[in-house]
């Protein structure tokens, strides 16, 4: 059952990417969380920072002609009020060619309003290094 909600979790992070929903975006985070990323963390502590940062990443996406992501393949594992889900993530084109591809770990958590990311981790390569 918490394997299907952490899925349900992760599909909904992805289409509110998919979909440019930042408020969306927001809403699969606790607050504060961390992010990850090639060695980096940082934290971000309310939805309009989570909004703002999504954006940014947006607008990357569409400087570098990436129009959608699809999971390739995911692995779950979920102990009581935590959990683990890692994401082989393919980034595509407008035309459907896969364009880069990356690893992200999450770090979930079950909160009253149902399972949330409270940590990001990205794997590379990443999106300056995408071909």
């Amino acid at each position: 059952m918490d394997e299907t909600l952490v899925r349900a979790l992760i599909t909904q992070f992805r289409d509110a990417l998919n979909n440019r929903e930042t408020e969306l975006y927001s809403e699969n985070f606790i607050y504060p969380h961390i992010i990850w990323n090639r060695g980096e963390p940082f934290v971000i502590n309310t939805p309009e920072e989570c909004q703002a940062h999504c954006q940014g990443l947006i607008e990357r996406f569409e400087a570098a002609g990436l129009n959608y992501s699809s999971e390739k393949s995911t692995s779950f594992s979920c102990e009581g009020d935590q959990g683990m889900a890692v994401v082989e993530w393919r980034m595509y084109d407008d035309t459907g060619i896969e364009k880069h591809c990356y690893t992200i770990g999450y770090y979930v958590v079950r909160t009253k309003a149902g399972w949330r990311i409270a940590l990001i981790r990205v794997e590379p390569p990443n999106l300056t290094e995408s071909s």
